[in-house]
């Protein structure tokens, strides 16, 4: 794929399709799963398919790269030589989806009435401690930390400074740039919803737009998990995303 093509596939989505919620999905490191927080709008060095960076330049070598500092770094901090811009994030709530995650907190379940399609999601509420959520610390007393029940997963400021970061920073764009024009927003859910709810959700969505869109990064193939897990684990992902973006999380 190419920057350019980024640039125009995603603006199709946002010009043509109806959506609720948009999880952005691309293949990762070897480890686990990661949710993206943010994502920059300079420092892409590295070459598309064409050897092309964004703006329609070539692209230099590694090692021109690496003589003006500018090969980027792997530290899981977003940092990419001396060039910084503002970076987007997502309105979402990624520490607590991860938490809901990690922690095997979603519960999904194949839809009933004999169609065989649809999945219903069920939250369970225990507390979750922080402990759960982190690397296990040293434990005392000879009690050992809880290990965590569901999906290796982490949150990430650091999408790669490559295509997968430049989606979503593109997405997020166009997002928060048709709220601010007041252009035409492709979510409705007037098919399944009261006026009354309608108007609810409407407000609160319109009001924290980057709520709608997140990127995850999943480890390759049959590197961790099989396809069917890499698929319940983004389910999970969603079921988080919509609970928190509508507000549906309880205390």
């Amino acid at each position: 794929m190419a920057y350019a093509d980024v640039e125009h596939t995603v603006s199709e989505i946002y010009n043509t399709e109806a959506f609720n919620y948009i999880l952005h999905v691309g293949v990762g490191l070897a480890g686990g799963f990661e949710l993206e927080k943010i994502a920059y709008g300079d420092g892409y060095y590295m070459g598309d398919v064409d050897g092309l960076v964004p703006g329609g330049g070539k692209a230099k070598s590694d090692d021109g790269l690496r003589n003006e500092g500018l090969l980027r770094h792997w530290g899981g901090d977003g940092s990419t030589g001396p060039k910084q811009d503002v970076p987007m994030g997502t309105g979402l709530d990624v520490d607590w989806i991860v938490k809901m995650v990690l922690n095997g907190k979603i519960k999904l379940s194949k839809g009933s009435g004999g169609e065989g399609r649809g999945y219903t999601a069920a939250l369970d509420q225990e507390v979750v401690t922080e402990s759960a959520t982190t690397a296990p610390k040293k434990a005392s007393n000879n009690k050992k930390p809880p290990i965590p029940k569901g999906y290796k997963i982490r949150p990430s400021k650091d999408a790669g400074r490559y295509l997968c970061e430049y989606i979503y920073r593109k997405s997020l764009e166009q997002a928060i740039s048709r709220r601010k024009k007041g252009a035409r927003k492709p979510w409705d859910w007037r098919h399944d919803t009261s006026a009354e709810e309608f108007s609810a959700r409407k407000t609160r969505s319109e009001n924290n737009i980057s709520k709608r869109v997140l990127f995850m990064h999943v480890p390759p193939a049959g590197n961790m998990y099989t396809v069917a897990e890499d698929i319940d684990c983004l389910m999970q992902v969603v079921v988080g995303m919509v609970l928190d973006g509508e507000g549906l999380r309880k205390p």
